[in-house]
């Protein structure tokens, strides 16, 4: 997905303790959630299984670590929905494990992604950028971890993000045909293995039943982003049409607005821009029903872009001025990229004072969450502004400061 508007580059021809998580050591406010003010707060080392394994054995099973991560989001009081964003990267770590000779790199890259996206839940909580599960992942990960697993691991997991099966009676993945089968059609997709993701979705559309439309929608979509992911684009298309209609006017906005919001990017990639548009509109509203403020600056973040190539800077500017206040809120890790196509199209109106204010805070957020690739791209935008003013001098210095 496109999050930032393209600027050509200035070309210039010249181990940390990891015990951190479950109590989570930084300031919690007190209403952090329900369980925010539980024992495992005032006593850190609470079910930080790792590190009991690591001072005992000197070695760390996988057991540990998955179930810390269970223990931190209880103890973090994360809403259902970031369960459901970190139960897949779990359920990949797990399908993992059990397998002769593990993907020791797919796995931690996995916990990363689960980390990841537990610090975005605390930076929003906070208020402020918060990296401490992502420090205790990367601390846990220099450590002697044994990535395999000869007994079967059981989360004892809450329903799937999307799945058909949520706000049902909780039941045993094995004894539930089309829950066990989205489960390993998602593991298949994450391991890569999309054809073999994308034959499981197949399987399952043929024995569900006609009247289960919401199950088929979520199935539809699902497909599209493997066959999109395995550039075939056309028949992730058609996914997205299947699964669109097959929504209607139902009450599952989240989903509606991520089929939309997938059918916007391909007509936007395809260079489609008045559909890609209209669908990322739907997706906007969409959105606005779920009271995802989160997923808003994203998709305002998108449709900014799309005006901006068609050169409609008055419609873009707002646009980016809304996403920039939802993402201040719910979506922080998004302030790089806002702040540069806020620059970017002050840039292209000529208001060069405002572009230079934009990309030092572009910058300042790169700096923030120490993105190096982000810093260099800020930097090059500045310097380009420094050029487009007839600052040459100053722009060769800050080219070649930074690669020095």
């Amino acid at each position: 997905m496109v999050t930032q508007i393209y600027t050509p580059p200035v070309q210039l021809k010249n181990p940390k303790a990891f015990g951190s998580p479950v109590g989570v050591q930084k300031k919690m406010p007190d209403d952090a959630g329900a369980n925010g003010s539980d024992d495992s707060q005032r006593d850190p080392s609470r079910g930080l299984a790792a590190l009991k394994e690591q001072s005992q054995n000197g070695v760390i099973s996988i057991h540990a670590v998955l179930s810390d991560f269970q223990n931190t989001m209880t103890a973090l009081g994360v809403s259902q929905e970031v369960r459901e964003e970190v139960q897949p990267y779990l359920q990949v770590i797990i399908h993992q494990a059990q397998k002769t000779q593990p993907a020791m790199g797919l796995m931690k890259q996995n916990l990363r992604g689960a980390a990841q996206t537990l610090d975005e839940f605390i930076s929003k909580t906070l208020g402020q950028k918060s990296n401490v599960v992502k420090e205790w992942v990367d601390a846990l990960l220099l450590q002697h971890i044994d990535y395999k697993s000869d007994r079967r691991i059981d989360l004892s997991a809450t329903p799937e993000a999307e799945s058909p099966m949520a706000g049902k009676n909780e039941q045993d993945s094995d004894s539930d045909p089309l829950k066990q089968g989205l489960q390993n059609a998602r593991q298949a997709a994450q391991s890569g293995q999309l054809d073999e993701a994308v034959e499981q979705y197949q399987q399952l559309l043929k024995a569900l039943p006609a009247s289960d439309s919401q199950s088929a929608a979520t199935i539809q979509y699902q497909m599209g982003r493997c066959l999109e992911k395995a550039g075939n684009p056309q028949a992730a298309k058609a996914c997205y049409q299947k699964s669109s209609a097959a929504l209607g006017d139902s009450s599952q906005p989240k989903l509606q607005a991520k089929v939309q919001k997938a059918m916007g990017s391909l007509l936007g990639k395809e260079g489609d821009t008045t559909g890609a548009i209209q669908h990322l509109q739907n997706a906007l509203d969409a959105e606005q029903k779920s009271g995802n403020d989160g997923a808003q600056a994203g998709t305002l973040n998108q449709l900014a872009i799309l005006k901006f190539r068609e050169s409609k800077l008055d419609e873009a500017k707002p646009l980016l001025d809304q996403a920039l206040e939802k993402a201040k809120i719910a979506k922080p890790d998004m302030l790089t990229d806002i702040y540069s196509n806020l620059g970017a199209v002050s840039r292209k109106a000529g208001r060069y004072s405002d572009a230079f204010g934009y990309y030092k805070q572009s910058l300042g957020e790169a700096q923030k969450n120490q993105d190096p690739q982000a810093q260099h791209d800020a930097l090059q935008k500045i310097a380009a502004l420094y050029l487009d003013t007839g600052k040459t001098d100053k722009a060769y210095k800050l080219l070649q400061q930074f690669q020095a």
